[in-house]
């Protein structure tokens, strides 16, 4: 069976995302957070990653980074609803980068159904941006992931 994590700040999106998958017959995790998503992944990695890109604390491009760095071949759709002005630029960034795909929220079950299982039969993502994320010796340890997210939060799109 296929484990799929959904990561997201809101309660409610979580509940919904659960509801649709499992009852598509997806095994399916929820964690509120970039960092929460990233323990979780070390512990069981997950076959996709449904990545909200507008998060406190640790936003989605973060995240994303980390995730990259923990495993280059990471399977992420990104998903966010901050207005069409917001969400557009967040998710045109994140497939720049080498996500999966994306989706703008709100959309419907059937849009993310069809994506979810498009991506499971797809091979690893090669996209030429995930050659920046390959692990060093020092980013494969849990803290320095971490660290090295909340580092870089200078450079990081505002919320």
């Amino acid at each position: 069976m296929n484990h799929l994590l959904i990561v997201d700040d809101s309660a409610t999106v979580r509940a919904h995302l659960v509801g649709v998958l499992t009852r598509a017959g997806y095994e399916v995790a929820t964690v509120a957070g970039g960092q929460a998503a990233l323990a979780d992944y070390q512990k069981q990695p997950a076959s996709l990653v449904v990545l909200d890109v507008v998060m406190p604390e640790m936003d989605g491009i973060e995240t994303y980074r980390a995730l990259c760095k923990l495993d280059p071949q990471v399977k992420v759709l990104a998903i966010s609803g901050q207005g069409p002005r917001f969400a557009g630029d967040y998710l045109k960034i994140l497939l720049a980068m080498g996500a999966d795909a994306v989706l703008e929220k709100p959309f419907p079950a059937e849009q993310l159904l069809t994506e979810v299982r498009r991506l499971l039969q797809e091979q690893p993502s090669t996209h030429p941006a995930r050659a920046q994320f390959r692990p060093t010796a020092e980013a494969a340890k849990p803290a320095a992931l971490i660290a090295t997210a909340h580092s870089s939060r200078g450079g990081a799109l505002p919320m």
